[in-house]
């Protein structure tokens, strides 16, 4: 089952999408089956050094992002629930555990008296709807075989087909793997079912984006290479069309998306600028910042502003320096459902500046801006 969950990890679009990322959460991945390592190397063989790697490397995930917690929390239930009448191997888990979360005091005391506002990241926040909810769920769990959208009447099927395979695994499974199970199924179904609780509370749309879904990945790859494994014993054909298709889903949908339109843009603005003394301020999507900085050429100036408040004092500081304003807005794909459009509609009155040109694009608006004459 080991060798069936490394082939499906290295085809898997999901893990191969976020493999590409310098972002935390490849890393997230890395930790949390390193941890889960301790974990089960601590119940094999009952030695402490395995709990002390296991506290160190769960600090080190909840460091990199906090919703690392729910796969802590699982760690925490699955050992609670298989040891609950084994006090002694129970107490030095709970020590471990409460270490790996000592190690954030640190941290926890500069989060405390610098401040933190999670409302700060309002955008995901303030979309109803029960039922949207429901199929973000099921588009979540399909999203970790194909990644892409299918639309709801696919992502119903292959749900319901997901159901009926977990019940014919856990048929399989619960007397010759139980405790394995109880621990995927934890590892699997908490980080989601967590995302949905807040989804739910706060009117989020958490599971409708990708990249949190890492903290379910880490509790499906067993239970993937499980699946890989009893169709390889039943049906090696099955096996074989499964890993074919999965490599195609691979191939055709785990490339990075944030680098085209950013080069689209720029490849714009730079032929626009011709040598002028040029700003482009980027009103929007933060991930796009590093790309489109990466694009320009480097004589010109690149502003990242959060708010129109921020765009309107940041020109009136360089307007008098530059020739040339390019106004970029992004707006993060999270759904196009639940898109203000407005902020892409906004009309720009520049003093000292007129409109030349603007373009537009999925998700994008760019306007080109030059100096009156005076």
């Amino acid at each position: 089952m080991g060798l069936f969950s490394a082939l499906f990890v290295s085809i898997s679009a999901f893990a191969i999408r976020y493999s590409q990322e310098a972002r935390s959460y490849g890393l997230v991945m890395v930790l949390a089956l390193l941890s889960c390592l301790f974990v089960l190397r601590f119940q094999r063989n009952k030695k402490t050094p395995d709990l002390w790697c296991f506290a160190l490397v769960s600090a080190l995930g909840i460091l990199t992002h906090y919703f690392y917690l729910f796969i802590s929390l699982a760690q925490f239930l699955y050992f609670t629930v298989v040891y609950k009448r084994e006090s002694r191997l129970l107490d030095k888990f709970y020590i471990a555990f409460l270490g790996s979360w000592a190690l954030l005091l640190p941290w926890l005391a500069l989060v405390v008296k610098r401040g933190y506002n999670f409302y700060l990241a309002s955008w995901p926040f303030g979309h109803r709807g029960f039922t949207d909810k429901i199929y973000n769920l099921l588009n979540a769990m399909a999203s970790l075989i194909v990644l892409i959208d299918l639309g709801r009447l696919f992502v119903f099927g292959i749900g319901v087909v997901f159901l009926l395979v977990a019940l014919r695994l856990y048929k399989d499974m619960r007397l010759k793997y139980s405790h394995s199970l109880l621990f995927c199924v934890l590892m699997f179904l908490l980080p989601l079912l967590g995302l949905f609780v807040i989804d739910m509370v706060q009117h989020g749309v958490l599971l409708r984006q990708k990249r949190f879904l890492i903290f379910a990945f880490v509790g499906f790859i067993p239970l993937a290479g499980y699946s890989l494994h009893y169709l390889f014993l039943k049906k090696k054909v099955l096996a074989f069309a499964a890993a074919i298709l999965l490599l195609i889903f691979a191939v055709t949908t785990s490339s990075a998306q944030f680098g085209p339109a950013p080069k689209d843009i720029s490849s714009w603005i730079n032929q626009e600028s011709r040598a002028a003394k040029t700003v482009v301020i980027v009103l929007g999507a933060r991930s796009v910042v590093a790309a489109q900085a990466y694009y320009l050429i480097e004589d010109i100036y690149l502003m990242p502003v959060a708010s129109a408040g921020q765009l309107d004092s940041g020109l009136k500081e360089i307007s008098g320096l530059v020739e040339k304003v390019f106004i970029v807005r992004y707006f993060m794909p999270t759904d196009p459902l639940l898109i203000d459009r407005s902020f892409l509609e906004i009309k720009d009155e520049k003093a000292g500046f007129r409109l030349k040109e603007e373009r537009r694009g999925h998700y994008i608006r760019a306007q080109e801006y030059e100096r009156c004459a005076s």
